[in-house]
């Protein structure tokens, strides 16, 4: 008598090779009567694929390099710099960018600070001490001419 060849019910899927930005998955069967001599064999494979997680994968946000700092706010004394950056924005449900687009610090500067030289004198940089006393021995010179 022939025996035909049956195919068992088809196993469970596999898990998908990926969980997002798609994968596949695979589900096995195996025959259950294998055909004699007389038999028809089984038809078709013994797996099956499927694509699964189409949906693209979260992108978290990231900062680019810090850019330079600027120049100081003042050409004489304390002002303050900046310096920024580029958010590359997060991405199906990514995490948002911790921390700050601009950072700003203090400054000084004095290479610029000048002060009125004495005729026929470069002027010189000036320290605020010696702007400070400049002021005072004005004051006292003042007082003395009373």
């Amino acid at each position: 008598c022939p025996v035909d060849c049956v195919w068992a019910d088809w196993g469970d899927w596999a898990q998908c090779s990926t969980s997002c930005g798609g994968g596949s998955a695979v589900r096995r069967r195996s025959v259950e009567v294998h055909a004699n001599a007389e038999g028809r064999q089984c038809e078709g494979n013994n797996t099956e694929n499927q694509d699964c997680h189409p949906e693209p994968c979260p992108i978290d946000c990231h900062w680019e390099d810090w850019q330079p700092w600027s120049r100081c706010s003042v050409s004489c004394h304390q002002g303050e710099r900046h310096r920024s950056r580029n958010k590359v924005r997060e991405e199906h449900n990514g995490r948002p960018c911790a921390g700050p687009m601009v950072a700003t610090e203090l400054c000084w500067d004095d290479t610029h600070c000048l002060h009125d030289a004495p005729d026929g004198q470069a002027p010189q940089a000036a320290s605020p001490d010696a702007e400070l006393l400049g002021e005072l021995s004005m004051r006292v010179s003042d007082v003395g001419s009373l």
